[in-house]
C-alpha cells in the first residue's frame, strides 16, 4: 500500500508509489495568490499556468518543448512549438464544421514565400479587424470564403460601386484603397493621345482573344511579324479566315501580306456606285507606275502601265489593249458575241498612217518568219515565207498539168448547213495525193471521243500547178500555131 506524506515544511503532498487521485463530491480550486500553477516531472518544472492581468497564460518551462494538443486515441490536433509557430494538421482546421483546404503556398498570400504580419494585416498594415476579416461581403467569412484561392464560391455578381474597397499589394504590404481612387489614378491615362505598348522593345509577345480564337489579334515580337486569328505568321502581315492552316508557305518574295484560308481564300474592296476600287503599285519615281482599277460608274476593269492605261475590260466583256474604245485607232480588241454569235478581232490602225503597210500578224517558228498577214489603207495581204535564200533544189521542169487533171473540182454542201447551199472546192483526201502541202489532217481521223478531227485545205497551194499548167498549155498552143 503507498504512503500519503503531508510535508508541511515544504508545502507538498507526498506519494511513494502509484498515482494520486482527489475525488471530492464538488470542485477542486487551485488558489494560487502568487499568480502561478507550476506541472513538474521528477523535479523538473514543465507547464506554468500564469495569471497576467487577468489573462491566462500557458507556458512551457523546458527550451525547445512544444505545447501539443491531442484527442482521446492520442491523434495530434494542433501544437504550439518552440519557435513561437501554431500548427494545424492537414485537415484538422474548420469553421463550423467545415474543414479548410488552402494549402501553405496559397496562404502565404502574396507573393510565394511566408507571409509576413503586415500581409496578414489585410488592409491597411495594422492589426486587422473582425469586419477586415470578414473578407468579402462585410458578414461572417464562411470556409469556402477563407479558402483564398480555390474555395469556388461565386464572386462577382454584385456591381462594383466608387466606395467599394480594392486590396493592393504596396511594396509587400497589403493595402486598402477605393475603386474611385483607382478611377482617377487611371484617370492619368489619355485615351486621346498617342499609346505605346513595349516601348523598351522587349521580346513579348502581344495578343488578343475572342470568344472562340485565342489569337484573334497576334504580335510576334521575335518574328516581328502580326497575325489576325494565326498563332504563327509567316507573313508581315498574316489573316487568316477559317479555324485551320492552309498548310504551306510563303513565297520570301511576297510576304507582306498572307491572306489565308483551307479553303477558299480571297479580298474584297469595297467602293461606292459611283466611284472606283483601286491597287496602286509604286515605286521610288512614282506613287501610281501600275495601277488595277475597277470603275463601278461605267462598270469597266482598267489595267495601267507606266503610268498610262494599256488594257480595258469593258461592262459588255470586250477587250480593248493600246485604247480605251472599239474604236480606238491603233488598238487590238475582241469583241464576244459581236456578230451572230461570233467573236471578232479588230485591228485598229491609224488612219494617220496612210499609205504604209503594215503587218499585224507574225508567225514564226523558232523565231524564224514563216507567214504574216498584212494591210494597208487598201487591202489586205495573207503571205507566206519564199525568199530564195531560205531554199534549195530548186526546179522549173515538172509535169503539171498531168498532175492538175487528177484534182477532182467538187460542188457540194455542208451537213450542218440546213439551207444545202451549194459550194465550189474539193476534198481534202482527194487533193493530198496530188499536192500534199495543200491538207492538213489524216483521212477519217477521230479523237479520243470518237468525234470526227476534221482535214483542212489551204487552196491556195493549187495556185503554183495552176499557173505551170497555163503556162504548158501555153506552149502547146504556140507549138500548133506554129505547124
Amino acid at each position: 500500500m503507498a504512503n500519503i506524506e503531508l510535508d508541511g515544511l515544504n508545502k507538498k503532498i507526498k506519494v511513494d508509489s502509484g498515482d494520486l487521485t482527489l475525488d471530492v463530491p464538488g470542485d477542486i480550486v487551485l488558489d494560487a495568490d502568487g499568480g502561478d500553477i507550476t506541472f513538474a516531472d521528477g523535479g523538473t518544472n514543465l507547464l506554468k499556468i500564469t495569471n497576467s492581468s487577468s489573462d491566462v497564460v500557458f507556458q512551457p518551462q523546458v527550451d525547445t518543448k512544444d505545447i501539443v494538443f491531442k484527442q482521446y486515441d492520442g491523434t495530434v490536433v494542433a501544437t504550439v512549438e518552440d519557435n513561437a509557430t501554431f500548427n494545424v494538421p492537414t485537415g484538422k482546421l474548420a469553421i463550423n464544421g467545415t474543414a479548410i483546404t488552402s494549402t501553405a503556398a496559397e496562404l502565404n498570400i502574396l507573393d510565394g514565400v511566408t507571409a509576413t504580419a503586415a500581409e496578414l494585416n489585410l488592409i491597411d498594415g495594422v492589426t486587422a479587424t473582425t469586419a477586415e476579416l470578414n473578407i468579402l461581403d462585410g458578414v461572417t467569412a464562411t470556409a469556402a470564403e477563407i479558402n483564398l484561392i480555390d474555395g469556388g464560391t461565386a464572386r462577382g455578381t454584385t456591381a462594383i460601386a466608387d466606395g467599394d474597397g480594392v486590396l493592393i499589394n504596396d511594396a509587400g504590404t497589403m493595402r486598402q484603397t477605393t475603386v474611385e481612387t483607382l478611377k482617377t489614378y487611371i484617370g492619368s491615362f489619355n485615351a486621346d493621345a498617342a499609346q505605346v505598348f513595349n516601348e523598351s522593345g522587349a521580346d513579348a509577345d502581344f495578343r488578343i482573344e475572342a470568344d472562340d480564337t485565342t489569337h484573334m489579334f497576334f504580335v510576334d515580337a521575335s518574328e516581328d511579324k502580326i497575325g489576325i486569328n494565326q498563332s504563327a505568321p509567316q507573313a508581315t502581315l498574316q489573316i487568316r479566315n477559317g479555324g485551320s492552316d492552309y498548310g504551306g508557305t510563303i513565297s520570301s518574295d511576297a510576304s507582306n501580306l498572307c491572306l489565308e484560308n483551307s479553303g477558299n481564300a480571297g479580298m474584297t474592296i469595297a467602293s461606292g456606285t459611283s466611284h472606283t476600287g483601286s491597287i496602286y503599285f509604286g515605286d521610288s519615281g512614282s506613287a501610281d507606275i501600275g495601277q488595277l482599277q475597277y470603275n463601278h460608274n461605267g462598270n469597266y476593269m482598267m489595267f495601267r502601265a507606266n503610268n498610262g492605261e494599256r488594257m480595258r475590260i469593258t461592262s459588255d466583256g470586250d477587250l480593248i489593249i493600246g485604247g480605251t474604245a472599239l474604236s480606238a485607232e491603233g488598238a487590238l480588241s475582241i469583241e464576244p458575241n459581236a456578230s451572230n454569235g461570233a467573236a471578232k478581232l479588230t485591228f485598229n490602225r491609224a488612219s494617220s498612217n496612210g499609205g504604209n503597210t503594215a503587218i499585224i500578224q507574225e508567225f514564226k517558228h523558232g523565231n524564224s518568219l514563216v507567214g504574216k498577214i498584212s494591210h494597208d489603207q487598201g487591202d489586205t495581204v495573207y503571205t507566206t515565207t519564199s525568199d530564195y535564200r531560205l531554199k534549195e533544189n530548186v526546179t522549173y521542169n515538172f509535169d503539171a498539168t498531168t498532175r492538175l487533171k487528177q484534182l477532182k473540182p467538187a460542188r457540194f454542201n455542208f451537213i450542218i448547213d440546213e439551207t444545202n447551199t451549194l459550194r465550189d472546192g474539193f476534198i481534202a483526201h482527194e487533193v493530198s495525193n496530188v499536192v500534199p502541202r495543200a491538207v492538213v489532217g489524216e483521212k477519217d481521223a477521230v479523237d479520243s471521243e470518237g468525234n470526227i478531227e476534221p482535214q483542212t485545205i489551204d487552196q491556195s497551194k493549187l495556185v503554183p500547178l495552176l499557173v505551170k499548167t497555163v503556162q504548158e498549155l501555153e506552149a502547146r498552143i504556140k507549138t500548133l500555131e506554129d505547124a
